[in-house]
C-alpha cells in the first residue's frame, strides 16, 4: 500500500466532483467552521485535502478534508488543492485502524467513529496474531 499521493503532485480538483465520505466524522461547531472558512479566506488553504477516484469511477471520495471543503464551498470556490491517492478500502481501514491504536486521529474522530467493519477486522487480525503465537509462526 503506498502510503504516499500517487504522483505527490498537488491537483487542483473542482469541489463538484468530490462526492461522499470515506468515514464519517463529528461535525464541527457553527463556531468552529465559520473561524476555518474565515482563516481560509484571509491566507489561503496550508493543507491539501486528500481524496482518492470514487469507486464508482465518478469523481473523487474525499479522504480527509472535510472542513476544508465545506470552507470552500462556503466561499464559492470551484477548485481545491488535493492529494489524490489510489487506495482500496482494504488500505484504507488498515490506514484507520493504525491512526486510531496509535493515538494518531483527529480530536473530533474518536473510537465511537470506527466504523463495524474496521472493529470486526480488528479483531480477526488480532485472533490471527493470537494463533500464530501459540503456534510460533513467523
Amino acid at each position: 500500500m503506498p502510503l504516499l499521493p500517487v504522483d505527490m503532485t498537488i491537483q487542483m480538483i473542482p469541489i463538484d466532483t468530490i462526492h461522499g465520505r470515506y468515514q464519517e466524522r463529528v461535525r464541527p461547531s457553527a463556531r468552529h467552521q465559520a473561524r476555518l472558512t474565515e482563516h481560509i479566506a484571509l491566507h489561503g488553504l496550508k493543507k491539501p485535502i486528500a481524496v482518492r477516484p470514487a469507486p464508482d469511477g465518478d469523481g473523487y471520495q474525499l479522504l480527509a478534508g472535510e472542513r476544508r471543503v465545506t470552507a470552500f464551498r462556503t466561499l464559492g470556490l470551484a477548485n481545491i488543492p488535493a492529494y489524490v491517492y489510489d487506495w482500496s478500502d482494504d488500505d484504507l481501514e488498515r490506514m484507520s485502524v493504525r491512526a486510531h491504536c496509535c493515538g494518531c486521529a483527529s480530536v473530533s474522530v474518536g473510537p465511537p467513529s470506527i466504523s463495524f467493519t474496521t472493529k470486526t477486522r480488528l479483531v480477526q487480525h488480532a485472533a490471527t496474531l493470537l494463533r500464530r503465537v501459540m503456534r510460533k509462526e513467523p
